[in-house]
């Protein structure tokens, strides 16, 4: 049964009065990103934005969907807590699950009239068909399999900044179903949810610009500090696969593993003094330390926060990922600005118990790892301790 709720006020208030965290589309510093939301007043009413190469513009809301096109909205038929549909004088709101019933029982809210329903689903209508935006009518998967090596990604890197928000912003990107799978072993793994398959190897635009046009030129430390980004750059021009076979802690395993392995991966920088994780924080990831060194801490008692130990590169960083309860032993900092590969725990975890050779190789080596972080935290408190009455 659909019900009209006036506003969205009374639907951000008690949710967040439940304990949950609100997050939404807000308009900050000149753009549209997502952050909670406090209030439904920090919903970006009436504004989207204009993007184009090396432009970023806030614009009066105009419709530039595509999803009905490709037959997924802007209409829902099932998957959903609450549908609501915005009408002049409110929102026609349908619940989906036992979930959102009992949240709809707690807003004040009255019955739908027939000409509420009628006026709601015809603004889906309209929306429809007012969208000017299309998807080819074509099996997009065998498409983009087809075009793997089309000079348009070639293209696409040249401008890209490698920022990651097209993944973040993007109303299509996070599809919570799996695609199906595509035959072509290029395509690789297509069948794992949409908000896991990234562009990988892709140049940062701001590594492509002549010297002369660059901000903060300057002296000695500059030319330095220029110096550093251009070895970098070279660096970020290898693909994932490149950077994982030239890493010792690999060393040995095949050319499928790596490229398996590299589904799961990402660059990551930390810049000095940045905690990458907390004692006790769910453990989800694990690292291989390119440049710059990272401290593990830990807190002992009568002592505080003692550092453990420091790794440098070619360390790996991350091994509680690997054994329940998935909580980290100790805390993580970076000393200085550290490049890293990133890689995805329970994707490695789960691809490990489908390979259980690759799975053997990954643990005998991290079984190693495990052996000496806690040889040199023995050492370590030895240390710390030498000298004191039993």
């Amino acid at each position: 049964m659909a019900v009209l709720l006036s506003s969205l006020a009374p639907l951000v208030d008690t949710l967040r009065g439940r304990g949950y965290v609100v997050v939404g589309p807000t308009v900050r510093d000149g753009a549209i990103v997502l952050a909670e939301l406090a209030s439904a007043d920090a919903l970006p009413y009436g504004w989207a934005v204009s993007t184009a190469p090396g432009r970023y513009r806030l614009r009066q809301q105009a419709d530039t969907c595509f999803c009905a096109s490709v037959g997924c909205g802007p209409g829902v038929t099932g998957g959903y807590d609450l549908a609501l549909t915005e009408l002049t004088d409110g929102y026609v709101v349908e619940s989906g699950s036992a979930s959102g019933a009992d949240l709809l029982d707690r807003l004040p809210t009255g019955p739908a009239s027939p000409p509420h329903v009628a006026a709601a689903r015809a603004a889906v209508e309209s929306a429809a068909a007012r969208m000017s935006r299309t998807l080819p009518e074509a099996d997009l998967h065998e498409l983009l399999a087809g075009a793997y090596d089309s000079p348009r990604w070639d293209d696409v890197a040249q401008r890209c900044l490698s920022c990651g928000n097209c993944t973040l912003v993007c109303p299509t990107g996070f599809c919570p179903q799996p695609v199906p799978t595509v035959a072509d072993p290029q395509a690789r793994h297509l069948a794992r949810p949409v908000r896991r398959v990234g562009l990988r190897g892709l140049r940062p635009v701001h590594r492509l610009v002549p010297g002369r046009h660059r901000h903060h030129r300057g002296g000695r430390r500059a030319r330095g500090a220029r110096r550093t980004e251009r070895r970098r750059a070279v660096m970020d021009m290898d693909t994932s696969f490149e950077l994982l076979a030239d890493q010792e802690f690999l060393a040995g395993l095949t050319k499928a593993e790596l490229d398996k392995l590299s589904l799961w991966s990402k660059r990551k920088v930390f810049h000095a003094g940045v905690r990458l994780f907390e004692e006790g924080g769910r453990a989800d990831r694990f690292w291989l330390l390119r440049e710059g060194h990272v401290t593990l801490d830990t807190h002992v008692p009568g002592k505080g926060g003692v550092i453990m130990e420091t790794l440098g590169p070619g360390a790996v960083l991350g091994w509680s990922w690997l054994f329940p309860p998935y909580r980290w032993h100790f805390s993580a900092s970076a000393v200085e600005t550290t490049l890293a590969i990133e890689f995805d725990g329970p994707g490695i975890r789960e691809m490990c118990e489908q390979n259980h050779e690759l799975g053997y190789q990954l643990m005998s080596r991290f079984l190693l790892v495990v052996v000496d972080r806690m040889q040199s935290t023995r050492l370590r408190l030895l240390d710390l301790y030498a000298g004191r009455p039993a």
